[in-house]
């Protein structure tokens, strides 16, 4: 049964609120007063564009398959009791993928949160990012 709404609000924007509330709306598929009574209500799930949800998708397969790989390492180091150069080599590889993955996520979230209008949550440009240190002789 369909609620009935007898009341209404009435509110003054910025153009380019107005404009932001209107992608929102349009990235949901929703109108703008449905958008807005979920956001405000509380009752809105969080949207991913499909091709964002595509790309997490084929990071973390990769990432699990990263952490495989260093998890095989560990295993051949721990059974031989000793860590050579060519399994550091291998296990800093390995957190430099993830490292570069997660700085593709992190592009893709800065791109997301520009195309809907939010620059508030968007990652700093100059961010650092974690490298995996070099072992001290």
């Amino acid at each position: 049964m369909k609620k009935e709404r007898t009341t209404q609000v009435s509110i003054r924007l910025a153009a380019d609120e107005r404009e932001r509330i209107q992608k929102q709306a349009d990235h949901a598929h929703l109108s703008e007063a449905a958008y807005i009574r979920k956001t405000v209500l509380g009752c809105m799930e969080p949207t991913v564009p499909k091709e964002v949800e595509a790309l997490l998708q084929k990071y973390l397969e990769e990432n699990l398959s990263i952490g495989r790989d260093i998890n095989h390492t560990a295993r051949r180091c721990r059974d031989k009791g000793s860590f050579s150069a060519e399994q550091y080599k291998e296990v800093t590889e390995c957190l430099e993928n993830i490292n570069a993955n997660f700085e593709k996520l992190n592009e893709l979230i800065r791109e997301v949160i520009k195309r809907n209008g939010d620059h508030k949550t968007a990652p700093s440009e100059g961010e650092q990012s974690r490298k995996p240190r070099a072992a001290s002789d």
